[in-house]
C-alpha cells in the first residue's frame, strides 16, 4: 500500500491505495462525494523513518452522512466473528508461547506446509496455537 495526495482546489486529502490507477479512481470518488474539484493525484515518498501524522481530527470533522449506517451487530459479525484471508494464502497459524507470552503468526500458501507446521507445534507443550483457514478458525489445545 502506498500513500497518495489528492490535490483539490478546496484542499488536500491523503489516501492509501495499491497503485496510482486505484488512487486516481478513489480520488475521483472521494472528491465527488465531498464536492471538491480534483486537480491532481501525487504519490507521497515515505522512508521507513518518516512518521505518518495522526489524522483523527480531520476524520472526526467529516460529515457523518458520508458514511453508510452499520448497526453494531452487523459490524461485530463482520469484523470480530469472521475473518478474510488474502487470496493465495491457505492458512494463518497464530502461535502463543506460554512461558514468554510472545505471539507469532505464520502464513502458508500451501496446505502441506501448514500441516507440517501444525505437527511440529503439537509436539511442543510450551505453545498454544490457532489455525485460520477459509473454512474457519480452530484452536489447539
Amino acid at each position: 500500500m502506498k500513500y497518495f495526495k489528492l490535490i483539490c482546489i478546496e484542499g488536500e486529502i491523503i489516501i492509501i491505495a495499491d497503485d496510482a490507477m486505484e488512487a486516481g479512481y478513489i480520488g475521483l470518488e472521494v472528491s465527488n462525494q465531498m464536492n471538491y474539484t480534483l486537480i491532481d493525484v501525487e504519490p507521497i515518498k515515505m522512508t521507513s523513518k518518516d512518521y505518518y501524522p495522526n489524522k483523527l481530527d480531520v476524520i472526526m470533522d467529516i460529515d457523518s452522512d458520508m458514511f453508510d449506517d452499520l448497526p453494531f451487530d452487523e459490524f461485530y459479525e463482520w469484523r470480530v466473528c469472521s475473518h478474510e484471508l488474502v487470496p493465495g494464502i491457505h492458512s494463518v497459524i497464530r502461535v502463543t508461547n506460554k512461558t514468554t507470552g510472545k505471539i507469532r503468526e505464520h502464513a502458508y500458501k500451501s496446505r502441506g506446509h501448514a500441516v507440517r507446521k501444525v505437527k511440529s507445534l503439537m509436539k511442543n507443550p510450551d505453545v498454544t496455537f490457532s489455525v485460520a483457514t477459509d473454512a474457519g478458525v480452530v484452536g489447539y489445545p
